[in-house]
């Protein structure tokens, strides 16, 4: 069963019962304080001593996943996603569609995933030598089909090869802190328009030159 999709706690700790129908309960054997988790139900795993992942249903194509902390009788929140798509990168990190990555261990969004945000990604693992990669691909504005795409690490989220470029024939761009990824798709999109904009005039102008001729030969032909 993948992760998340069961209910997993420390059975010497806590009692649990319950359903993904009519939620879960949960019960400290030490304390006897009782808490009690409401609707769709999914998962849930237990992090540490009091802390909670669940995964709920929360529309018919929505799902949210929060962290929940039992303590002194009492439940808090202190984070929850929404999301349509999420997958484990790693142990400890948790993408969300390709909006961001949270941090279990530092209960927080990771800052350096930011410039991959809304980004086309997909996961590639290499089992091999178990490590997985994001493949990052952006299409090219006022171009029909050019993409620029890249190999990124998937702990560092930083790129791991050189960045291909659909509209350079697929040439290999190497990428810097001083020429990032972002970059080169601001470049190749301003070389896309005036690429563009050129071709409009030229078609624009072929077919004025079209539309004379054949009133030229109108004008030939009545008199």
């Amino acid at each position: 069963m993948s992760r998340l999709y069961g209910i997993t706690y420390n059975k010497e700790q806590w009692i649990c019962k319950g359903s993904r129908d009519f939620g879960y309960t949960f019960v400290n054997k030490k304390t006897f304080d009782s808490y009690r988790i409401y609707g769709d139900v999914i998962g849930i795993e237990q992090l540490d001593d009091n802390s909670f992942l669940v995964y709920h249903r929360i529309m018919r194509d929505e799902w949210q996943i929060s962290r929940v902390v039992f303590n002194s009788g009492h439940s808090s929140l202190i984070f929850s996603e929404k999301f349509k798509n999420f997958y484990f990168l790693s142990e400890d990190t948790i993408l969300f569609d390709s909006r961001c990555v949270y941090s279990i261990s530092k209960n927080c969004i990771v800052p350096e995933f930011e410039w991959l945000k809304y980004k086309d990604l997909e996961v590639i693992t290499d089992e091999e030598k178990n490590l997985t990669y994001l493949l990052v691909k952006q299409k090219i504005s006022f171009s029909d089909n050019a993409y620029v795409q890249v190999f990124v690490d998937s702990k560092t989220f930083k790129p791991v090869t050189s960045a291909s470029s659909g509209l350079r024939n697929n040439h290999h761009i190497t990428l810097s802190d001083n020429f990032t990824f972002n970059d080169l798709v601001k470049e190749d999109e301003r070389y896309a328009s005036i690429i563009h904009w050129i071709n409009f005039d030229i078609t624009e102008s072929i077919f004025k030159s079209g539309q004379k001729a054949l009133m030229e030969e109108l004008q030939i032909t009545n008199s």
